[in-house]
This record gives structure tokens, sequence and C-alpha cells, in this order.
């Protein structure tokens, strides 16, 4: 079978969100071959030969390692009992992620036509551990694919329910999203570097200068944040730098989309200051984030309110008080100025000056609502930094 052919069938699983394992059968199928998929560790994840077939599989590989070939730079063609294998190392990135191991049956295409089709179903293999990772260390391609099935927000969960090594995951789940401070690419590979022996119980992927953690078997069923595993991630984040999201604690993997995304928002709001943000803690803040995020930058006019506070900070005026109390009082100037112990002319002077200059109206109803609604979001973010 010509490679454009197995392109069409390797495009297709793929475009269809098909599983490894079905996209390497149907390949498989139309080329008329064998093939065995082994993990890192000689773990077969796929074949779709007989047991006597497979045994002669394992023999040429036990033949390899018999005579010290360096697995990691395996791409060849080896006549074994009077057969033709072709060898492949797979990898993504500078990740060594297993071995796939093709038999064609003798004279049915050329070297260079079975190197290519091989070539193809290797590649293909390392799309499907960590696609659009730059995971600089892990360990063997049974964890790259559970990662990516977990980790991927374009996976299908229903594949990840499937997967042999996610099956047997079980207990509370939370997800960490971890960045370095000044978005320095190498010290945060250094820190990926170590994570296996800080936890257990976790996969891991690098992307876009981030770490996406995913813990499992977090012990008894709760709600909240284990202490143990947040001393551990606070600890972890300390020694390399890092500020860290973490996702609420959740029980089932379908909604690990929700939660992956819940650990990204978690982590723009992370300062110096805080550099473990806890969803649990930040419920409201969370709330406003994602209305902002769909409905624009400056929804509940954030950016205005900053602006205020700042300009009472530099000048002891009282303006984002008198703001607070007159939207509260829905601008009835007299308990306006009985909440801040004030008269009520003092109370229409600042409302004048506020006018001039930061250029809010509200006395306009709709924008006087989304004034409160911002400031609830301003005061509870002040209240969390303090805390």
């Amino acid at each position: 079978m010509e490679a454009k052919s197995i392109d069409g069938i390797l495009l297709t699983g793929l475009h269809n969100k098909l599983p490894i394992d079905e996209i390497l059968r149907q390949a498989a199928q139309a080329a008329g071959i064998e093939l065995c998929l082994y993990s890192a560790e000689l773990e077969i994840i796929f074949t779709n030969t007989d047991q006597a077939a497979l045994r002669s599989f394992n023999a040429v590989i036990s033949h390899f390692y018999q005579n010290n070939f360096d697995p990691r730079s395996l791409h060849s063609i080896v006549s074994f009992d009077e057969k033709a294998y072709v060898v492949r190392s797979i990898f993504k990135g500078h990740n060594w992620a297993g071995i796939l191991l093709v038999y064609f049956p003798q004279g049915q295409q050329t070297d260079a036509a079975l190197l290519s089709v091989a070539d193809r179903l290797a590649k293909v293999c390392g799309v499907l551990t960590i696609p659009d990772t730059t995971t600089s260390f892990y360990y063997g391609f049974r964890k790259l694919l559970a990662a990516n099935l977990i980790l991927n927000l374009n996976s299908d969960v229903r594949l990840a329910a499937k997967n042999p090594l996610i099956q047997k995951m079980s207990g509370n789940y939370i997800v960490c999203a971890l960045r370095e401070k000044n978005d320095n690419l190498s010290a945060l590979k250094l820190a990926e570097h170590s994570i296996e022996n800080h936890f257990q119980n976790e996969l891991h992927v690098l992307k876009d200068k981030q770490i996406l953690l995913f813990f499992h078997h977090l012990g008894t069923q709760t709600e909240k944040l284990p202490t143990w595993i947040s001393e551990q991630i606070k600890g972890f984040c300390l020694q390399y730098g890092l500020l860290c999201g973490v996702s609420s604690c959740f029980d089932t993997l379908l909604d690990k989309n929700y939660f992956i995304q819940q650990a990204l928002s978690c982590l723009n709001i992370a300062d110096q200051r805080n550099i473990l943000t806890y969803a649990d803690n930040i419920h409201c803040t969370l709330f406003f984030e994602e209305i902002t995020e769909a409905w624009g930058t400056d929804t509940f006019s954030l950016y205005k309110l900053r602006q205020i506070y700042a300009y009472d900070q530099d000048n002891g005026t009282e303006y984002f008080a008198t703001l607070r109390a007159c939207l509260f009082a829905h601008n009835r100037v007299i308990q306006a100025a009985s909440s801040l112990y004030i008269n009520h002319s003092t109370l229409l002077y600042r409302r004048k000056r506020m006018k001039e200059l930061f250029d809010i109206d509200f006395l306009n109803p709709i924008q006087a609502n989304i004034l409160r609604i911002g400031i609830m979001n301003f005061e509870h973010n002040i209240t969390y930094l303090k805390s």
C-alpha cells in the first residue's frame, strides 16, 4: 500500500479523535502488515498479531537489546527468521516514548517504501502522546498517553476512561497549573525534571511555559484540598520560584476540562505575595474572571475602580468610599452622606469632582448596576490580597 493511502487513514483517524489502537488497527489492515507498539519499558501497548507472531516480534526486540543497540536511535530494516521487519523508535520532541516494530511480507514493497510507512505510523504514535507540548522529561509511552488523555483539553474524556492506566486511578483528583515567576522556560524545565522526586500519583505536561500537574489517589474523600498536598505544592513552588493555581477537588474525569480551566484561572490570579492560589478560596474572583473573559476585558469598570482607589491612596481623598456609598444607597443623597458621616453638600461636591476626574456617570441606572458588581469584585480581590 502506498504511503499516501496510509496518510489518508492516519489523518482521518486523527480528525475523528480515534484512539491510537484503532488508528493503528485500520492502517495495518489496509496495508496488510503486522505491528507491535512497545512502551519505553517494553510493555506491549498494542499489537494486531497472534501469539505465535508476537513471540517473533519479542525475539526481534531481544536481539537488538542483546547486541547493545541504542533503542533511542532505531530506524532500520532487519531480517529475522527470513522475515523483514522495520524497527522504529518513537519520539515526542526530545522524549523517547517507545518502539514500533512492523512486519512486512517479503517482496511487498521497496525498502524506502517500508521505512516511509513505518515513519508515518511512528509519528502518529508520537503525536498521540502529548500533542503540542514541550515536555523535556517523562517516563514512558504509557504515562505519556495517559497524561495527554487527561490534561489535553481537546482529548475525548471517553477515551481517557478506557485507558488501562487511568482506570486504576481513584480517589479525589486535583489539577495544578504552574509557571515560573519570570516566565523563564529553562527554570521551568528544571522544576519539571524534579516533579517525580517531589510527588507521587501524578501526571504532568509542560506546555506554553506552564506545567499542568494532575494528582490522583489523594486519599480520603474530601471536598477540601488535603493539608499535606498543599504543603508539598507550596514547598515545591518556593524551591523553584513558581506560581501555582490549584483547582477544587473533583471525583470524576468527566469534569476534568472544567477543573483544568479552573486551575489556569487561579494561576492568572497568583502573584509574588500569594504564590499558591486555591480555587475554593476565590470562588467570587473566578466568577468575575469567567464573565470578564466572556464579555470583555473591563466589563465591570475594574480599570476605572482601580484608578479611583489609587488616586485616593496617593492624595488622601475618599472618592472610592463615596462612590460605594452612593451606589449602595441607590443615589439617595442623605442616606449616602449619613453613612459617610458627612453632610449632603460635601457629598454633592464629591460627586461632581468624581465626574470631572474620572468621567463616570453613576446616576445612569445601567452604569450604576455595573459599578456595584465591579465594586464587589474589586473589594473581594483587595480582601484576598491582604489576607
